[in-house]
């Protein structure tokens, strides 16, 4: 996937104030002058629509500067300026509780004039001030946005974790590498994606970040759930997420890491792929190795190398990694190039469907077996206490 197709799947859909966060990295890691030119007008635009210039000589700064430390802009006087103005207005309301002050307004306004730090402040403020005590009323969401637009993500994670917005959680988990996490929130973010607007993130990363996440976890009897998204996605024009996970549930592993190179834009382009590439990649290849040798007894490392395209050294260490994790019960036996199991590392599915119908049937037994005996007991007693026998 070029450039152009790139960033223009990542911002459908986004809008200011978050959109910022996608423009600045456009500016910064795109090697187009051209497109680098194009958003960087944008964002001009948008300071100018908002009275603000100050932020002119940032955007100029960062624009093709692979060495900068940091892409977040603070001035910090005028944040000190801002906020004892807040203390003023807070110290007011605390005085005079007739005072009517929403600092939440005020909060949604310094988001939209990009002063971010300081509309953390005023929704921490507004909370403490009302003492709401429901979701909505801590503004989970909007703080989770901006801590990350703070580059703040383990607070981040905190307040996506308490929001209700599934994408937002799948978002924020994906970014700090819970894979699994994300995976198991299936049926959440599909049927949230279907109604709900959504203004800080596109469809297409949303898509993307479940079905890379199910290549780095998906276990082979939950190809189902693969194979039900990629039926939900079968409309979409993103074939660059589809290809790979269709050779996933087709046992194809050669193919998968081939296919993936197509997204690579996507880790520096995309604020919740930055800094994941190296750990992702690193567990899609432990989870080919698992699922390519999940249904044998003992398998020899050149045949594992042949199924997945990964050389034997390659085999051999993410073998051991996904042993010593305890996502393996196997022994690698490098002299004789053999991983061996102890046990079956995963049951049939028949013999799971059989085993769970055994348990079903066991359970119903003693259970029925221990209400006959209450029953059995109680009509005993009430027998006894009576002259006349059983009632």
């Amino acid at each position: 996937m070029n450039t152009e197709g790139t960033v223009t799947l990542l911002v459908e859909g986004v809008q200011y104030p978050f959109l910022w966060k996608y423009f600045v990295l456009f500016v910064n890691r795109i090697q187009n002058n051209m497109i680098t030119t194009y958003f960087e007008n944008l964002m001009k635009d948008y300071l100018v629509s908002i009275g603000d210039y100050s932020r002119e000589e940032f955007i100029s700064r960062i624009k093709g500067n692979l060495n900068i430390k940091s892409l977040v802009y603070r001035n910090n006087e005028e944040e000190i300026e801002i906020e004892k103005a807040m203390d003023k207005a807070e110290e007011s309301m605390v005085k005079n509780p007739d005072l009517r002050f929403d600092f939440s307004v005020t909060a949604s306004a310094q988001m939209r004039q990009l002063r971010f730090w300081n509309a953390l402040q005023s929704y921490k403020r507004d909370v403490k001030l009302r003492g709401k005590s429901s979701h909505l009323g801590k503004y989970y969401i909007e703080r989770c946005l901006l801590c990350i637009h703070l580059e703040n993500w383990r607070k981040a994670l905190i307040y996506a974790n308490k929001s209700d917005n599934a994408i937002l959680k799948c978002a924020v988990n994906f970014h700090e590498k819970k894979f699994r996490v994300v995976f198991d929130m299936y049926q959440e973010i599909i049927s949230q994606i279907g109604w709900q607007s959504i203004d800080f993130i596109s469809k297409f990363e949303v898509f993307c970040i479940f079905g890379l996440s199910a290549l780095a976890s998906a276990q082979p009897h939950e190809l189902y759930i693969v194979e039900s998204f990629l039926t939900f996605i079968d409309n979409t024009v993103f074939n660059s997420i589809k290809e790979p996970l269709t050779s996933f549930t087709r046992c194809e592993y050669n193919s998968i890491l081939p296919a993936l190179s197509e997204l690579n834009l996507l880790y520096s382009l995309s604020p919740f792929f930055n800094g994941v590439q190296s750990n992702l990649e690193q567990e899609i290849k432990k989870n080919i190795i698992r699922s390519t040798i999940s249904s044998y007894s003992n398998i020899s490392i050149p045949k594992i190398s042949s199924i997945t395209g990964l050389d034997n050294n390659s085999v051999v260490l993410l073998a051991c990694e996904n042993i010593n994790e305890g996502l393996l019960n196997a022994k690698v036996d490098i002299h004789k190039q053999i991983i061996r199991f102890d046990e079956p590392n995963n049951l049939d599915i028949s013999n799971m469907i059989t085993m769970i119908k055994s348990e079903e049937k066991n359970f119903r037994i003693s259970y029925e077996y221990e209400i006959s005996n209450k029953i059995r007991s109680t009509t005993l007693k009430r027998w006894r206490r009576t002259e006349s026998g059983p009632i």
